[in-house]
């Protein structure tokens, strides 16, 4: 089965013409019944919240968005109850930079929340919700390739510069390719972060962005040893740092453990990572 992500914000004729044998489909919040349904604003109801139990969102998009915590507001059990897909989304404008997303009693990073809230949750969607579409779409591939349009085109959960595409979800869930969590936590390890001093899963860090490597500056300056140099953080510090500065900074100005250590802004977010309790590994998805 043939399946391809392709912007929604493209010019349908133009993909028409790109795709001539493929079916097209929508499947944002702006598609057509029965694939609108696999839109996280999609009001299904009575989807589970990770770590709150007995409580429920009537959409994903609202379990997302409800257990974000900001600086200026905290978890919004509000965005749970939102059935017409409109008002849910949180903005960094209105509320302040993100912190991370409530999950029980710990707060999670970006990365460690997709894994935990965003990745189980949608599956249990398409598991529970869209099984019957997800027939229709298996049948339809059999005949032709599928093109699914999403907002977002971003696949790959380590990416933490763009949102994830749910479409891509969608077709990993089709190619039986759903994240196991061996898959997520292959390149994890247990140990004390020498930033924050927890003793939690441990990230391999490139002091100099992989993205950047192909870059005249870097292929000049650095020998490939160089460039292969990391440091294992923890999950948070990790998607801090990366939160706070773009590749070619990180690449440029704070390419050792040191000049991470000395970034005034690193040290900030630091201090307050380590006052995060550290969550006991309960791995959220089954092996496929």
């Amino acid at each position: 089965m043939e399946i391809i992500i392709e912007s929604k914000r493209k010019k349908l004729e133009n993909l028409k013409a790109k795709y001539p044998e493929h079916e097209i489909i929508d499947l944002t919040s702006k598609g057509s019944l029965p694939w609108v349904k696999f839109s996280p604003f999609y009001p299904h109801g009575e989807i589970p919240i990770p770590q709150l139990e007995g409580s429920f969102s009537c959409s994903m998009e609202g379990i997302w968005q409800g257990l974000k915590v900001f600086e200026g507001e905290g978890v919004d059990i509000s965005k749970f109850a939102i059935e017409n897909m409109k008002g849910i989304k949180r903005t960094v404008r209105k509320c302040g930079r993100v912190l991370g997303h409530q999950y029980g009693e710990v707060l999670l990073g970006y990365h460690e929340a997709r894994e935990k809230i965003y990745l189980p949750s949608y599956r249990w969607v398409l598991e529970n919700c869209l099984l019957d579409e997800i027939n229709s779409l298996r049948k339809l591939g059999q005949e032709k390739g599928l093109v699914f349009l999403d907002y977002e085109t971003n696949q790959d959960i380590a990416d933490l510069r763009k949102p994830l595409s749910h479409a891509s979800l969608v077709k990993r869930f089709l190619e039986e390719k759903y994240f196991p969590h061996g898959e997520i936590r292959a390149k994890e390890k247990m140990g004390i972060c020498p930033l924050c001093h927890r003793n939690c899963n441990l990230t391999f860090h490139h002091l100099i962005p992989k993205k950047v490597h192909r870059r005249n500056y870097f292929k000049k300056n650095y020998s490939k040893e160089n460039l292969s140099l990391g440091v294992d953080i923890c999950r948070m510090c990790h998607s801090g740092i990366h939160d706070l500065y773009d590749q070619m900074i990180l690449g440029k100005t704070l390419y050792t453990a040191e000049l991470l250590k000395q970034d005034p802004r690193i040290q900030k977010h630091v201090i307050w990572v380590g006052k995060q309790k550290v969550q006991k590994e309960k791995f959220p998805f089954q092996e496929s």
